[in-house]
């Protein structure tokens, strides 16, 4: 029998971390390991997998977690007990496998309790979120501990701020930066041009979740500010953003559209004929895996200046912005610049993310980790 290996993941839906768990599906296989999926179903993660893998990957279910964004208190304690303790029962399917990579920081506490019940799987944990000053001190304590192989931080960012809660992160071997990577369909993708052969307005979207941190609330007055432009949202809207979304198209301008959700970004960028990708956010995007999706899709990309993605503007050329005022600067400029010139922008920036992010990066530094430990 070969290797196996168990990739446990947190939400049954499909967002920046399942990108993530897809890629390591990918390289999974790539090593040889038989791959299991413990992860909440009945949901477009499971429809996702069942269409891509088929019987290749064998899934199982995990209730998602309900935990706390940001700041916790007593209920979240509570709740983090009872979830630990649900946890427990997998050990008999976590000891049928080689290795546990739990491709979450929010279930890393859960199951590295749960390791300790175990002699066989090697484990692994993959944090893709900065996460509170109490979560980073319970994750530095598992990073810290013998139980756990390796300890994998999806950006420098997260390393930075994790190092100030925690000189464990900055001392031990076995913790390392693995920076998000195109997955299919984005790596190695072609490059085209979407500006010199559409004579239409220029089109803006914002891609991703809809949500007050993700920047959407900037596109109403963007929208007024350049009637000649286009705005359009692609994403999802939950349930709690749902009031958020509809005030933002209470007064909204003709030229301000929503997409709605989609599983196929590349085909819905042209649908709307999409130019210049926004990247608004208000918070510390941890990463930003939109922004390098974008310019791996040619289009010319504008970030702000949270998180990690000036790291990654200064990597690929994308656009970096400190204020709404330096934004709608730069969307001028954009604005009445000739169609060749944007093109070309566009084109360095696809050059340069394809170069620097690119999928095989990610595989190489992922199984030189897995091989490592499994095979030792």
């Amino acid at each position: 029998m070969g290797k196996r290996i168990l990739l446990v993941d947190q939400f049954g839906e499909i967002t920046g971390g399942q990108v993530v768990l897809q890629a390591l599906i990918s390289v999974a296989h790539d090593g040889g390991f038989s791959v299991g999926i413990l992860a909440p179903m009945g949901g477009a993660l499971e429809s996702t997998l069942r269409a891509v893998w088929g019987d290749k990957v064998d899934l199982f279910h995990l209730d998602e977690p309900r935990f706390t964004s940001g700041r916790k208190g007593l209920r979240d304690v509570v709740r983090m007990v009872a979830y630990c303790w649900y946890v427990l029962r997998f050990w008999r399917l976590v000891s049928g496998y080689d290795a546990v990579y739990v491709n979450s920081g929010r279930l890393a506490l859960p199951f590295f309790l749960l390791s300790k019940l175990t002699k066989k799987p090697r484990w692994y944990y993959h944090v893709h979120l900065c996460h509170s000053g109490i979560e980073k001190r319970l994750l530095s304590f598992v990073a810290g501990s013998k139980r756990t192989s390796h300890f994998v931080l999806a950006s420098n960012f997260i390393r930075d701020e994790f190092a100030r809660a925690s000189g464990v992160f900055s001392k031990k071997s076995n913790v390392s930066v693995v920076q998000n990577c195109l997955s299919h369909p984005f790596s190695d993708l072609a490059e085209r041009d979407r500006f010199t052969r559409e004579a239409g307005p220029l089109t803006v979207a914002l891609i991703g979740r809809v949500s007050p941190v993700k920047g959407h609330d900037v596109l109403p007055a963007l929208a007024r500010r350049f009637p000649d432009l286009r705005f359009v949202m692609i994403g999802p809207v939950t349930e709690e953003n749902r009031p958020f979304f509809d005030s933002l198209f209470a007064d909204a301008p003709s030229n301000l559209a929503y997409g709605g959700e989609t599983d196929d970004l590349l085909r819905t960028l042209d649908q709307y004929n999409v130019q210049l990708s926004l990247v608004p956010s208000r918070w510390d995007e941890p990463f930003g895996l939109v922004s390098i999706e974008s310019m791996a899709a040619s289009c010319l990309t504008l970030v702000s200046n949270r998180g990690m993605l000036p790291q990654i503007a200064r990597t690929t050329g994308a656009f970096c912005f400190q204020s709404d005022a330096e934004l709608v600067e730069m969307l001028e400029r954009f604005r009445t610049a000739p169609r060749a010139l944007l093109h070309r922008l566009a084109r360095k920036q696809h050059q340069k993310v394809q170069r620097c992010f690119s999928f095989a990066d990610f595989r190489q530094k992922v199984l030189a980790i897995l091989e490592l430990q499994v095979q030792g």
